[in-house]
């Protein structure tokens, strides 16, 4: 199950770091758009889909949502 995501910027990019860095990902090849959403600059190196992390307390996976071209972070609730 899925919670809300959060709309902070400063939060999001911290968890896309974290979430590089524990999957070997260039933290240079992604980032956060101004939409909220998980954007790749080179498709042919490594990219953050599907991956998850948890950061302060809460488990957060990079997923798409129905009808969305680009995934968002969001919480997952267990």
């Amino acid at each position: 199950m899925i919670m809300k995501t959060t709309k902070d910027k400063r939060v999001l990019n911290a968890i896309l770091r974290k979430i590089c860095k524990e999957n070997d990902i260039d933290v240079n090849n992604v980032y956060i758009s101004e939409f909220g959403y998980v954007k790749t600059v080179d498709h042919s190196k490594k990219d953050a889909d599907f991956c998850s992390t948890v950061y302060e307390g809460v488990e957060y996976k990079v997923q798409y949502l129905p009808g969305c071209f680009y995934p968002f972070i969001l919480p997952v609730k267990n």
